[in-house]
């Protein structure tokens, strides 16, 4: 009996660390509240809500809007500095060609006056070290580009309207979770540790560094418009 005792004393912590490691495998290879339980679309988006109790699906509809305008905006004003550290690196390069070359020919492209239909998380999926949520929503306006001396268009119509389907795709960190804005309000500057607003730019202001807001949110990772049939 005080055999059994001893043996029952001795391997308990093990038991123990055999049952942590094992709960640990089934919640990030698919148990049934892991939120990675699938790679891959995953249309249910209370599954997210389980994994991150505080995002506010609502809330980052209206973040999609406002940043679809402001994307517009960069455009038309041939800067992107404003969302630099709110898109990813290629798509960032891809959007700095597109401006390049609106300088090159003298052009600016414009935008109408947005009006949104449906919008929607079309679900999530997890892929590498990142989670990523694609917003699909329908948007009317107008599109056209002008010489930037004598100011006539040269394609599109001032007057008529495109109906078109955005797909905007937001990457970020695997297992951040929403916090509130006073949270995020001011990080650190993960080069040289200086205390960073995120109201300012994204530039570090001692050292330069970029900071990419994906360490502490949303980016935007893939953006497709596709024209819709009338």
């Amino acid at each position: 009996m005080a055999l059994i005792t001893f043996l029952l004393v001795l391997l308990a912590p093990v038991a123990f660390m055999v049952a942590i490691i094992l709960a640990l495998v089934k919640y990030m290879s698919g148990g049934p509240d892991s939120p990675y339980r699938a790679v891959g679309l995953n249309n249910n988006l209370n599954q997210f809500l389980v994994y991150d109790a505080s995002f506010v699906p609502e809330e980052f509809l209206d973040f999609a809007r406002e940043f679809y305008q402001e994307y517009r905006d960069c455009i038309q004003y041939k800067d992107m500095e404003k969302l630099r550290t709110m898109v990813s690196g290629a798509l960032y390069t891809q959007l700095e060609t597109q401006i390049h070359e609106f300088r090159r020919k003298g052009q600016t492209l414009h935008t109408g006056r947005i009006k949104y239909g449906d919008v929607i998380i079309t679900g999530w999926r997890h892929e590498r070290n990142r989670d990523v949520l694609p917003v699909k929503m329908k948007a009317e306006y107008c599109e056209f580009t002008t010489d930037d001396i004598t100011g006539e268009v040269v394609s599109g119509d001032k007057a008529v309207p495109e109906i078109l389907e955005l797909t905007l795709e937001f990457a970020r960190a695997s297992y951040t979770r929403s916090v509130d804005f006073l949270e995020k309000k001011q990080v650190t500057c993960p080069k040289c540790g200086a205390k960073y607003s995120m109201e300012q730019e994204g530039e570090c202001p001692y050292c330069g560094n970029i900071i990419k807001s994906a360490r502490f949110d949303w980016i935007l990772s893939n953006l497709k418009i596709n024209p819709l049939c009338l």
